[in-house]
């Protein structure tokens, strides 16, 4: 098998259905994707299967940019 039938064969079969896995949920940032080959496929379904392993929320570091919604803290060095 030569670079581009082989390049098309993973388009097909494994960055195809990942798309559309992420695309059709709300993953958080520290959340793993799991890609496993299917044993036995059935005709209808990729031949992977994709899951998630759901990670724990990342704190925010000291000093960084605000959280969403958060309003910055009144800086006295502006005065």
């Amino acid at each position: 098998m030569g670079a581009r039938p082989l390049r098309r064969a993973i388009q097909r079969m494994i960055e195809d259905p990942l798309a559309d896995f992420i695309l059709g949920r709300e993953l958080s940032p520290s959340s793993t994707i799991i890609v496993d080959r299917r044993e036995n496929p059935v005709d209808e379904e990729p031949p992977v299967e994709i899951r998630v392993i759901e990670g724990t929320p990342v704190p925010a570091a000291v000093g960084g940019p605000p959280a969403d919604g958060d309003e910055p803290a009144d800086d006295p060095s502006d005065e």
